[in-house]
């Protein structure tokens, strides 16, 4: 579909014909390319089009389209949301597709709603709300936008695997993010050692029973101090006094990194859709 427009193809046609022939041929449509004008070919892309749009076997490779629905179920992903992440993936992963996204620029965020609507069939307007800050895939945490950028790198998921992960057969979808989030251990203090802090321990009980005798959604408690006071101690031990399970979003990577703080603020955003 995003060949098949004219103006695109005659682009790849006069800069990129050796490797236009390389990715047309999967689609039976390279041999005497060399040959033919952009517009007969824009012709044969259209056919193509139509007639790949009227085969119901074509469609996201089977993994990946169980991977992104078991995801969307449990992050809350609309069918449009589900189908633009899918588009993310392939723009990172598919050979094929990432000829043609790597020479597409796109300096903000209507072109990149333009060529979405285009590939997915999709009206533009209602693309374009869902490739929004408040829509449901960005505000997911699963991934943000660069711009300007090339349509393959447009796309930044929240951890650099995840792409990967969502086609492999072998992955649990519940277990993509455990180097984002992890169970957290018991807390290596009792309530003695927060003493000075004893009415502040009650209000906290008493704000925690109701939300989850109600199990209220968005309950929140800040904690904060310098390093080394036993914030981390206490969350610990509020939830396991209230007989919770507590995970703890990774403050480093592998390689002792601090995490970003927009990274770590989106994987929290992520953990909390996912493990509520």
């Amino acid at each position: 579909r995003l060949m098949a427009q004219s103006e695109s193809i005659a682009q790849f046609f006069n800069e990129q014909q050796p490797g236009l022939e390389v990715s047309l041929a999967p689609l039976g449509i390279s041999d005497g390319i060399t040959q033919l004008s952009p517009r007969q070919v824009t012709q044969l892309l259209q056919a193509k089009c139509a007639e790949l749009a009227a085969d119901t076997s074509a469609q996201l490779p089977e993994v990946l389209a169980d991977n992104i629905a078991q995801l969307g179920a449990l992050v809350g992903l609309d069918d449009l949301a589900q189908e633009l992440l899918a588009l993310g993936v392939l723009c990172n992963t598919d050979h094929r597709l990432r000829y043609f996204a790597g020479q597409l620029r796109l300096p903000n965020i209507a072109a990149l709603s333009r060529y979405c609507a285009v590939m997915l069939d999709r009206p533009y307007d209602i693309v374009h709300a869902a490739l929004q800050r408040r829509g449901g895939l960005l505000s997911s945490g699963l991934l943000q936008l660069n711009f300007p950028s090339l349509l393959e790198d447009v796309f930044e998921f929240l951890s650099s695997k995840l792409h990967y992960q969502l086609q492999r057969e072998d992955e649990p979808i519940s277990r993509i993010f455990h180097h984002l989030w992890q169970p957290a251990p018991f807390s290596t203090l009792t309530t003695a050692a927060f003493s000075h802090i004893a009415l502040d321990l009650m209000i906290m009980r008493h704000y925690l029973k109701p939300a989850l005798q109600q199990q209220k959604v968005g309950v929140n408690i800040l904690l904060y101090g310098a390093p080394g006071t036993g914030k981390t101690e206490l969350a610990r031990l509020l939830a396991q006094q209230a007989g919770l399970e507590l995970f703890e979003v990774e403050y480093a990577d592998r390689d002792g990194h601090g995490a970003r703080t927009g990274g770590r603020g989106r994987a929290r955003t992520l953990a909390g859709l996912c493990c509520r």
